[in-house]
This record gives C-alpha cells, structure tokens and sequence, in this order.
C-alpha cells in the first residue's frame, strides 16, 4: 500500500531566500510550461499510480506562502522531471477539492505529502522550502532506489501477541482501528510521530490492532466506535483514553501518566493545598504502607479519573485525618460546598475491596447537597445527574464576595435537604455558565437569581421572572415540579395567529409536542431553515 510522507507547513514557515534568484531570461529555469501537474478528485489516484514518487501540494489561492513557494517548486519539478530518477511534481487546490484535502487531513496551507511506492506509512518532511535546488537535492535522498522507509515505531497486534505485548509494557496506548475508518486514517500520521517522540525519551509503546480482522478481541474490550484508543498499565490495567487525537495530544497526555495521580501528603499543608478548587471532590488515601492492597486500588482509580477529581495519600498520622484508620479511602468537598446537613468525611474500609467497590464509593458521595457546575465538572459528575434544579447567578468566593454568594446557595440547603432523595441540586456562575441561561431563555432576565430544571427525559423547566426568590417560592416550585403541576419550557417563536393556512400547520416550540406528538393522528412535518 502506497503512504504518505507529510509536511506540516503552516502558513508561518516560508521565507525569502537571498541564495537562488529566479532569472527572468529566456534561459531561466521556470521558462516554458509548467511541468507541476494540477490534480483534483477525476485524475488524483490515476497520477499517483503511475507514478513511483509523486510530490503533492495542497494549497489555497490566498495563502501567501503558497505563493511564496509557488516558484521554488515549479523549479524543484522541472530540475526532477528528466533526471536519473524521475520525481512527479503535483498540486491541489484544496478549496475546490475539499473531500480530497479532508482525506489528506489537511490542517494548513501549504501543506505537502510525498506518495513513494515503497512507504507503508508517512514520513516527515523536514527538507528545505527554497530555493528549487535545494528541494531537488532534498528529494534525491527518496528517489534512490536503494530507500527504504525506516521502520514504524508502532507496534502491530493480533490476537495471537496482544497479550504478550501489553504484559511486557509498563506503559502502553493501543489503538483499535478499521482499514476503511476515516478519522482512523486521519489519526495515523499523528499517531505514528507520537509513537516515535515518546520512543525517543521514554518506554511507552503505542500499538494497533485491525478490530474488523481481530473482532472476538475487539468485542472483549467493548469497543463499539473506531478509532478506540486504550491506556493498558502494567499488563492488565485499562483505562480509555480520552485524551486529544494530535501529536502533542497524545504525547502530553502520555507523560503526564509516568507520574501518580495522587500526591503524597507529608503533613497539614500538604493537606491543606488539596483543597485548591471548590467544584471537585478530594479523594485521600490513607495507608500504612505501599504494600496495603487498598493502596494499589487506590492508585488504578486515580489513574482512571485524575482529571475529575483531586487526589492525594499519606503514610503519616495527621491531625486532620486522626479519626481514619488505616488502609481507608476518604472523600471530602470543599468548606464552600459542604452543609451542615452533610457529612464532613465520607470513608471506605471495606475488606478484600475490588475497583467498583471504589468506583461506587465515589459515584454515592461525589455530589455535595447543593455544589458548584463548571465546564469541567458539568460533563463528567453532572450531566447523568436527572433530575436536577440549579441556581444560576454571579457566583464569586472571593473575600470580599463569599457571604453574598453563600446568601443565596443557603437558601436552598433546607430544600435541597427535604427533596435530596428525588433531586439534584447545585449552583452556577451565570457569566461562566451563561449558556445554561440561554437553555432556559433566561439570558435576559433582569433577575439576580434564576432557577433552571431539568427532568429525566431532559426536558426544561424554570422559575418564571416574576416569581421572587425565597426559599419558601423555591420549596413551592419544586414540589409543583415533583407532582408534575409545571409546564416544560420550549425555546419558541409566537403561536401565529393563522396557525393552519391552506391545511397545513404552521408549528413552534411551543405547539410541537401538542400537534407532532398527537398519538391520535398520523403527521408529517417538514423541518426548514427560512
């Protein structure tokens, strides 16, 4: 299979060259037609299969740089047309060929790929940008036919060595892939420069394996979706990778696991200090020593959700941790989020635990009654949490600001306490949050508090801007809410006066459900863009 050699090249890199002056004589070099081929999607796969080296440039007619290198590459071309052995010279202009450019995935202009036939995979190139000879003789080094491409740095999987390898690897990110998945292909030069950077300074491998051949194995990890990228530690400990799909993506996120997910606390600041942030939980270790099986539990759950929650441990007897007896876990929120109605420590001692003992553990107690959503927070701890009534306003708890803010989070502790068994309950920064307001057409309430709910079906409900904010009115909407005597929200345009012009039902937000979702009728609706 013919691969491709990339060149990243944004528009930032091409310069002026003082070494190579393009002559303007009859004799010049760029004199006569252009030897540059223009490819698009009827000629693409023809050229490069008759050809055993082909150059290709995917450009933009604005791009400055492409017109920068405009004139060294046509000179390149004709300097390889005739030679020894021939290079092609090709180029694409990827506003017109956009399917082509996005299956090159082609992120800056210009961008050049090299097609050699004996390239299984893609190769940087980090060869000169001008003059034209400079890119000939560059390009010589792949037109000799005695090249060959250097070795993968990925490794390749089947079912008969998976086992094998990932039990020889202390660190290991394998992707389950399909031949004919595009964003798989899209993933491979990226992945293949990750695997080599992380060769160069570190032991962690990446490997692949094709889930269309190897389906049983495919099935066994429940991969449903391609690419599916696995972080296997140790052999056997898995976690699902959710880091970015680029280079740098992989290769950070990669690193940053060489590292424990949990901090060692020495002592009362150290304890101290895990309490930065107000919106995730802290989870502490407290053991003996290493060798406590609790401890290594500890660790490959850490690993799994280091990005959720905040995570420390310690072999010491600290004063803030006094009444916790060893091997335990411990789950704390912030001062700023607990109540008097909660519990200031949450602790897990089970004997002989296993990963979901943990893993339940912290899905029981990870909600304080009333805590912060964030962006961050929103997607991972709160999004399965239905049904769910936040308290949207300018949430600041700084010094001078805290009191103001815990004013209005207090007010509905005493709710959120009586309907904890049927509700969520949290807080939000209506600046940070502000798409929430939007959700529930609150963005131009003149209100200082507003009130958004959501049930288990998803649909919206809210406090109307009339209704003042007490929390005997929040304690009332809520219980209307929970016997169902509250109408859902629906972003809508008015009802039209003339709802039905010659039979045909003009429908809107706010008629959908009544008119569309009628189980008496039969209906058929076109949705449009005026």
């Amino acid at each position: 299979m013919r691969s491709i050699l990339i060149l990243a090249c944004t528009c930032l890199l091409a310069s002026a060259s003082d070494d190579f002056v393009m002559p303007d004589s009859g004799n010049s070099i760029l004199s006569g037609p252009n030897v540059v081929v223009d490819l698009g999607q009827n000629n693409f796969t023809q050229f490069i299969q008759q050809h055993s080296i082909v150059v290709a440039e995917f450009y933009a007619p604005w791009c400055h740089h492409c017109k920068q290198l405009a004139p060294h590459y046509e000179a390149a071309a004709r300097l390889l047309k005739d030679s020894e052995n021939p290079v092609a010279f090709a180029k694409i202009d990827s506003t017109v060929e956009q399917t082509l450019a996005q299956e090159y995935s082609i992120e800056g202009y210009p961008t050049l790929k090299i097609f050699h036939k004996n390239s299984p995979r893609p190769i940087d190139y980090d060869g000169p940008r001008q003059p034209g000879p400079a890119i000939a003789d560059y390009m010589k080094k792949f037109a000799d036919p005695s090249w060959t491409p250097p070795p993968s740095d990925v490794a390749v999987l089947t079912s008969e060595n998976f086992s094998e390898f990932i039990s020889n690897q202390e660190l290991a990110l394998v992707e389950f892939y399909a031949p004919w998945c595009g964003h798989c292909k899209r993933l491979e030069p990226k992945f293949e420069k990750a695997a080599t950077l992380l060769k160069k300074d570190t032991n962690i491998r990446l490997a692949k394996i094709d889930a269309t051949t190897h389906a049983d194995l495919a099935s066994s990890h429940n991969v449903t979706g391609y690419p599916t990228l696995f972080v296997y530690r140790k052999g056997s400990k898995r976690i699902v990778y959710d880091g970015e799909h680029t280079e740098d993506g992989i290769v950070s996120y990669m690193k940053e696991l060489l590292s424990l997910p949990s901090r060692e606390i020495r002592n009362v600041n150290d304890y101290k200090s895990l309490f930065q942030k107000n919106d995730r939980p802290v989870i502490i270790g407290v053991f003996q020593n290493e060798q406590d099986a609790l401890y290594q539990l500890f660790i490959d759950y850490a690993y799994k959700t280091r990005k959720i929650f905040q995570f420390g441990h310690t072999f010491e007897k600290l004063s803030p941790l006094s009444d916790v007896q060893a091997p335990a876990i411990v789950l704390q929120h912030h001062t700023d989020v607990r109540s008097k109605y909660e519990k200031e420590k949450f602790i897990f001692n089970k004997d002989n635990a296993v990963d979901n003992d943990i893993e339940q553990f912290v899905a029981q107690n990870q909600i304080p009654l009333v805590g912060i959503i964030t962006q961050e927070n929103q997607r991972n701890i709160y999004l399965s949490r239905r049904p769910i009534c936040i308290l949207i306003y300018d949430l600041d708890f700084s010094f001078d600001h805290r009191e103001r803010t815990q004013y209005w989070r207090t007010k509905i502790l005493k709710v959120a306490n009586n309907f904890k068994s049927k509700c969520t309950f949290a807080i939000a920064d209506e600046e940070k949050m502000s798409t929430l307001l939007k959700e529930f057409g609150l963005e131009d309430s003149g209100e200082d508090v507003n009130v958004g709910c959501y049930d288990t079906k998803g649909l919206k409900y809210r406090m109307e801007d009339n209704d003042e904010f007490t929390s005997e009115s929040f304690e009332e909407f809520v219980d209307r809410l929970d016997k169902g005597k509250i109408k859902p929200y629906f972003k809508s345009q008015p009802i039209p006066k003339q709802a039905i012009v010659n039979g045909i039902h003009t429908v809107v937000g706010k008629t959908f459900d009544k008119i569309v979702n009628d189980d008496k009728k039969h209906v058929v609706i076109f949705f449009y863009a005026p």
